[in-house]
């Protein structure tokens, strides 16, 4: 038998979080969101650059056009445009960027482009990771593969949960909110 929270609990969590959302993040979540970002494309690159390195050079590319995008086509549309944002790019974006209307932060035009970029730069050190270690063992990839699998993918269970519960954009509207937050509410 599945042990479940009765709805009104739920319910009250949600109206909670409705009312906790964060204006702006604390420049300590911040700083280990980018660090974890940055640390893993560190070690993707070293991961890629094991194999070849002109593969690691276009991933370093790669790497550069996904933070480039999110910036232009998310976070410029974003609530936390111009603002500490809990993955540290709002301030950034406002730099780089103007501010573009909050009701394109949804269209698939700008989702898209950065989702295929993003998955990219995760699943690509993964692949070549595998290649590296079926065709040329060695302890140094088994150490930058695992390193990477920890520093790209965990955080994202733990830390980016968090960041997400609070987030004031997706109150007003996040696909990733909507998957995490929306999905679970649905099914008590």
């Amino acid at each position: 038998m599945k042990f479940s929270y009765p709805k009104i609990l739920f319910k009250l969590k949600n109206i909670l979080s409705t009312i906790f959302v964060m204006e702006s993040y604390s420049r300590k979540i911040i700083c280990l969101n980018l660090l974890l970002t940055f640390l893993s494309y560190f070690i993707g690159t070293l991961v890629i650059y094991s194999f070849n390195l002109i593969a690691g050079i276009f991933y370093v590319i790669l790497c550069i056009l996904t933070i480039s995008s999110s910036l232009k086509l998310r976070c410029s549309y974003c609530f936390y445009y111009g603002k500490r944002c809990g993955f540290g790019f709002g301030i950034l974006s406002k730099i780089f960027f103007s501010q573009g209307e909050s009701k394109e932060f949804n269209n698939s035009k700008n989702i898209i482009p950065v989702l295929v970029f993003s998955l990219g730069t995760s699943f690509i050190p993964v692949v070549i990771g595998i290649v590296l270690l079926i065709v040329s063992f060695s302890v140094f990839h088994l150490i930058y593969f695992i390193l990477y699998i920890l520093l790209a993918f965990l955080p994202n269970f733990f830390i980016r949960n968090k960041v997400c519960e609070h987030c004031e954009q997706g109150k007003i509207g996040c696909p990733a909110y909507d998957k995490k937050f929306k999905q679970s509410e649905n099914k008590i």
